[in-house]
């Protein structure tokens, strides 16, 4: 009686292990879903994931690592869309700057992201890269210089000459 209970209790395990851990066909483990991975970071809308070019350590809303994207002809609507929906979503914007490659800097305060889009070719669609890494707690405020723009604090060491 015993027995038939244990061997029971090890079948039941056995079928739960599996409906749990998705195998593949060659009896890995099959990757998560990239929304599993990324928990609730947002994308832009028609974006792929370009998974041989993404590293993601971690899951969910506290994974961190390289996230490349192809965002279609439309560089500029992924460009605008991290400007305007992570702001709406706490993130601080640090820096912006717009061109052929454009990039975006973004905080909160246990994670910073920075938002690379290059704009493809007539053939090639255009390429974003998404990397978010942890912030310390320790990380000091950034240096500001202590006269006007242009100019340089002379040092008694080192005169300056015009």
């Amino acid at each position: 009686m015993k027995f038939t209970a244990t061997l029971s209790a090890l079948a039941l395990c056995w079928l739960a292990a599996c409906t749990t851990t998705p195998m593949g066909a060659d009896g890995a483990p099959a990757p998560l879903p990239i929304q599993e991975l990324i928990g609730q970071t947002q994308l832009p809308p028609g974006s792929r994931v370009i998974h041989e070019q993404s590293l993601i350590l971690g899951a969910g809303d506290n994974w961190v690592g390289r996230l490349a994207l192809d965002v279609g002809k439309e560089p500029s609507a992924a460009y605008n869309f991290f400007l305007d929906q992570y702001q709406r979503n706490g993130w601080s914007l640090i820096s912006a700057s717009r061109g052929k490659t454009s990039l975006l800097v973004f905080t909160k305060p246990d994670r910073s992201a920075t938002i690379e889009v290059s704009e493809g070719s007539v053939l090639a669609g255009s390429n974003l890269v998404m990397t978010i890494t942890p912030r310390s707690a320790n990380t000091p405020p950034a240096a500001r210089p202590s006269g006007p723009v242009g100019t340089t604090p002379a040092s008694p060491a080192a005169p300056l000459r015009p």
